[in-house]
């Protein structure tokens, strides 16, 4: 198998190539241990082609999620942030609120059109999107729930927001 087929999957989960030891020296993970920790963590390094599949699979998975697990903003900075992955061509509004820690609703809607486009994929035969939700609202340092009513029936989506 390529170490390029490999070091990018590597790099798609998050192993590192190499780190620092306690005297500073460099020292590169070698090729096998990255192979067995990726194997470790579900993916088949069998041959290339195996490698590709699971990176194309990792790749795809983050696309499913039509929200990250968890959205960080900082306190003036602007905007709180949220990537959101909807169907191409998807219309109408979406309603977000957010729950703050010390009690307290924030709430606001967004055309979908006006959401700027970052990304685009094809999923499981279908186009999707990858649209930033910015929430200008004034949200006090604290962890925070946040709900998001996508448009075409998609279920909400509620995460933390740690500001």
């Amino acid at each position: 198998m390529s170490d390029d087929a490999l070091d990018r999957l590597a790099v798609a989960c998050g192993v590192e190539r190499g780190y620092r030891d306690a005297w500073s020296a460099w020292r590169d993970v070698p090729r096998d241990t990255r192979a067995a920790i990726l194997s470790a963590m579900g993916h088949d390094v069998s041959s290339p082609a195996a490698v590709e599949a699971s990176l194309r699979a990792h790749e795809d998975a983050a696309w499913r999620a039509n929200a990250p697990p968890v959205v960080i903003a900082v306190k003036g900075r602007g905007a709180a942030r949220i990537p959101l992955v909807v169907p191409a061509g998807a219309a109408g509004t979406i309603a977000w609120s957010v729950a703050a820690e010390e009690g307290g609703t924030f709430r606001g809607d967004l055309p979908v059109a006006a959401m700027p486009e970052t990304e685009s994929r094809v999923v499981d035969g279908r186009r999707l999107l990858r649209r930033t939700l910015s929430i200008e609202a004034a949200l006090p340092l604290g962890y925070h729930r946040l709900s998001v009513a996508l448009p075409l029936d998609a279920p909400p989506v509620e995460l933390p927001l740690i500001v």
